[in-house]
């Protein structure tokens, strides 16, 4: 009985709204709340209740991207041409990679270290549903001033860090990582304290 009563260890994202992962850029983009709940996804892991990681992820598709430009471009009250060119320009990145924005916190502060990737003590790796993985090409800590963030991010709480996350969208053996609209694509999350998962897919 005991043991049932204690939370020894835990480990629980939310529940995962169906989307695709293909690149068509949206004709019209969606509400930037909408899209942002369809691509964003939480977890987070205790231990002996004490919670040593807490998360949430977007990830930066198409959908999400018309949405967050338009919404930055009405936000920030952008001419026609300069909101086009941020259209043009989200678009673009998103060809080229899989980004993901990470908000995170953990149960101290120094081990809140996603921006050292030679020193972190955690393994990100951005996975397939066939297993196969990639790792970040580069992990920078999302310097915008926490007043923008929270706008873009609600997620973002008092004790959060941002981080922006790119992924090749090529894996190690020569294929793309994602074969298109029926596929998944997971962020894992690990460390000797902690395992986290979030993902992605129909």
């Amino acid at each position: 009985m005991r043991a049932a009563l204690l939370l020894i260890l835990c480990a629980c994202g939310s529940p995962a709204a169906s989307v695709k992962l293909g690149t068509a850029w949206p004709e019209k983009p969606a509400g930037y709340a909408d899209a942002y709940e369809r691509w964003t996804r939480r977890a987070a892991h205790s231990v002996d209740l004490v919670q040593v990681i807490d998360a949430s992820a977007t990830l930066a598709a198409p959908e999400w991207r018309a949405a967050y430009a338009a919404e930055r471009a009405r936000r920030t009250d952008l001419p026609p041409g300069e909101a086009d060119a941020l259209a043009a320009t989200q678009r673009a990145d998103g060809e080229a990679t899989w980004e993901v924005e990470l908000i995170v916190a953990t149960a101290k502060p120094a081990w809140n270290d996603f921006h050292k990737p030679q020193r972190t003590m955690w393994r990100v790796a951005l996975a397939g549903d066939d297993g196969r993985e990639v790792g970040p090409e580069w992990v920078h800590e999302d310097k915008r001033p926490r007043a923008v963030l929270e706008q873009y991010f609600p997620d973002m709480g008092p004790f959060h860090r941002a981080y922006v996350l790119r992924f090749p969208r090529i894996a190690p053996d020569g294929r793309p990582l994602v074969g298109g609209d029926a596929s998944r694509l997971s962020l894992k999350i690990g460390s000797a304290l902690a395992k986290i998962e979030m993902s992605w897919g129909p």
